[in-house]
């Protein structure tokens, strides 16, 4: 189908010699129609767009400035020296990265690059990538397009209940000091043996039940943390307690090369930025089963089950909610917890434990050794 390119010029110009296209109302692209700009967009005007593609090109950096927002549908980026934004830029379909990187004065509280709920990205890489702070809205799951000036760095995401909003940058911190007062690398919980200090990913505004992706590169990655990639995991600087926490490793792929991780389902609010981190022994004795417990009675992770429990019958399980309240506590355990609390100061006990994170702590009598974690119970059927 030939492109159809409709522009209604009311109050919509062109300053040449400060090579600014402003705009100050009446654009509107329809069906599949293109506008091309090689200078920079001054937007002091409605502008959202619910069909077409503006693209950015050129070989000198280009802005988006502007009193008001900008609503793209479709967008491109081809201008190997990239575009700032100074206002806010919403994708409400596709962003697709040619060449170039989008760089902006926002901040990872307020970030100018915004994906909405049914918009993606395509072709980022090393070339193309946002160097700001993103936030992606009402999506499952998506890939935040991040990185540096020379090297793409994303972070995936997925939410377990719903759909949430979430702000994320990436930080390649090298020897920067304020790493260290901002996340100390000595603060950490005792089942973590090092933690990544070239890179971060922070997020900011998240809810809910969140599991993350995270991609190593030896390019940017620190050689101690993928010296052994059988000891990777993910950690989490926790909001509150101010240390490192264990957020576990569900599943890698790759070499030391490159390669990924995806953590544990965790309880985001309580996170504020996320990296790799290294354990001293990558197959502890008593691991969790499945940290997905749905007790629908399909006989597949029913209960709340350990690899090798039977090797520690002298033993006590106690599962909190996320508030830090005991509702569950029971001697010898084995396979018995099913979504039900059977503390007295639980009020759900006969009709079943809310959905949601909850925390356990497994505790060796004989010797007192503890392993801690945390699993995701789906709703019960009462």
């Amino acid at each position: 189908m030939r492109t159809i390119l409709l522009i209604f010029w009311l109050g919509l110009y062109s300053i040449s010699a400060q090579e600014v296209l402003r705009h100050d109302g009446g654009l509107q692209l329809f069906e599949e129609a293109q506008i091309g700009i090689f200078s920079n967009l001054d937007n002091n005007a409605s502008l959202e767009l619910n069909q077409g593609l503006i693209g950015f090109y050129g070989n000198t950096n280009q802005t988006i400035n502007g009193s008001l927002p900008v609503d793209f549908y479709d967008m491109e980026l081809f201008n190997s020296n990239g575009i700032t934004l100074s206002t806010l830029a919403t994708i409400e379909n596709n962003l697709n990265f040619v060449a170039g990187n989008i760089n902006s004065i926002g901040t990872i509280e307020a970030p100018l690059l915004t994906f909405n709920e049914s918009a993606f990205h395509t072709g980022a890489s090393d070339q193309s990538k946002a160097i700001t702070p993103i936030q992606s809205l009402a999506k499952s799951q998506f890939v935040l397009p991040l990185g540096t000036t020379d090297y793409y760095r994303p972070i995936e995401v997925a939410f377990s209940e719903t759909s949430f909003d979430l702000q994320s940058m990436y930080k390649w911190v090298g020897n920067d000091d304020s790493f260290q007062s901002n996340y100390s690398i000595n603060q950490k919980e005792s089942s973590i043996r090092t933690i990544e200090n070239q890179e971060i990913w922070e997020i900011e505004n998240v809810m809910g039940a969140l599991q993350v992706t995270l991609h190593w590169d030896n390019r940017t990655t620190s050689s101690e943390t993928i010296e052994d990639i059988d000891n990777i995991i993910v950690v989490g600087w926790h909001r509150v307690d101010q240390e490192w926490h264990n957020l576990g490793n569900s599943e890698t792929t790759g070499t030391r090369e490159n390669g990924t991780i995806t953590s544990f389902i965790f309880d985001g609010p309580d996170y504020t930025a996320v990296t790799f981190g290294t354990i001293t022994n990558s197959n502890p004795k008593f691991e969790i089963s499945s940290q997905l417990i749905s007790p629908n009675g399909d006989g597949i992770h029913d209960a709340l089950t350990f690899e090798n429990i039977d090797e520690m019958p002298n033993n006590v399980l106690e599962v909190y909610n996320r508030y830090g309240i005991l509702v569950f506590k029971l001697k010898n355990y084995t396979a018995d917890f099913v979504g039900y609390a059977n503390v007295d100061n639980a009020i759900t006990r006969s009709k079943g434990l809310a959905s949601g994170i909850y925390y356990y702590i497994l505790t060796n009598k004989d010797d007192g050794e503890m392993f801690q974690g945390f699993f995701y119970l789906t709703p019960i059927n009462n």
